[in-house]
């Protein structure tokens, strides 16, 4: 590749960073009018006893999702922004620049994250973690395919990795939030600026990730191809003993049986089909670009082993 593939910046784009505007929505003690704050996991609510559980349920399930917002910007996008300087092949002068702008916006992306989940949490009087200070599991599976690499060079690759899987994806959901008219309006409203900003995200990550690709020494390519496999798995793996957490903080149901349940629930066939739904924006872009059918992104993809999530 010769040329740096076009994409997105502030003003060409005529929008402006969400950082900006400094908006920290919260929510307070006032009715909720029938919204919610996360969409209803069908399988499980014949388990949830009432209405009020199961908005208790969603707000968890939200501040699930709030968390794990923290995690990626402060631990995936923002690593992996600085780990461009560290790469073993150049990126050109302004696109690195371009995607230095982008840590503002992501570390106000989790300070908006982290005041929604504090408010969430006062009001609703729960835990959204069982273990204080423990990582999102997806961290936690990251951290483990970094642990088996072989020096620093690999570890930046991953990282940067990391960060293309996350910005092809992540516009997607927050879309699907901010369409729901069941949720309430400070979830929509934060996921909708989130969302603006992603369309620039996405679009220099796409590049970048397109031009990683075509810049990447010839004997590294194989390990690209299996990182991305192994990180996209690794992202959109649900984490089932959360949700078996949230659900026994709701119901008056056991802590073994609600392990039990989710265990029922999320099969080895479920987990594959979930993985392959958040998925599907960054296959469709590693299918565009040429690492999709690669053969060592098919083995490693398609021979994940679902039964030991």
């Amino acid at each position: 590749m010769d040329r740096y593939p076009k994409y997105l910046r502030y003003g060409i784009a005529e929008k402006k960073p969400s950082v900006l505007d400094q908006h920290f929505p919260v929510i307070g003690d006032g009715p909720l009018n029938g919204k919610r704050f996360y969409p209803r996991i069908e399988a499980l609510e014949r388990y949830i006893e009432s209405e009020e559980q199961s908005v208790r349920f969603g707000a968890a399930a939200f501040c699930r999702f709030l968390h794990d917002t923290i995690a990626v910007e402060h631990n995936l996008v923002i690593p992996a922004i600085a780990s461009l300087q560290y790469l073993p092949f150049r990126i050109p002068e302004r696109p690195m620049e371009d995607l230095f702008l982008l840590v503002a916006d992501e570390g106000h992306h989790a300070a908006q994250a982290v005041t929604f989940l504090n408010s969430i949490a006062e009001r609703f009087s729960f835990e959204y973690q069982e273990r204080r200070g423990a990582l999102p599991l997806f961290l936690s599976r990251l951290n483990e395919i970094n642990a088996a690499l072989h020096g620093a060079s690999q570890v930046n690759v991953s990282n940067v990795v990391a960060g293309v899987v996350t910005e092809t994806r992540v516009s997607i959901e927050l879309g699907e939030f901010s369409r729901n008219n069941d949720l309430v309006d400070e979830v929509r409203g934060t996921c909708r600026s989130h969302q603006e900003d992603e369309v620039v995200h996405a679009s220099q990550f796409r590049a970048l990730g397109a031009w990683m690709w075509a810049a990447i020494p010839d004997e590294s390519r194989d390990l690209v191809c299996e990182l991305f496999a192994r990180i996209l798995i690794a992202r959109s793996l649900p984490d089932a003993g959360r949700i078996g957490f949230f659900l026994q903080q709701v119901t008056s149901i056991p802590k073994e049986r609600c392990r039990e349940i989710v265990k029922e629930i999320y099969t080895p066939e479920v987990l594959e089909a979930e993985v392959l739904k958040a998925a599907k924006p960054t296959l469709r872009y590693l299918d565009a670009i040429g690492i999709a059918n690669t053969p060592s992104f098919r083995k490693t993809y398609r021979g994940f082993d679902y039964g030991t999530a």
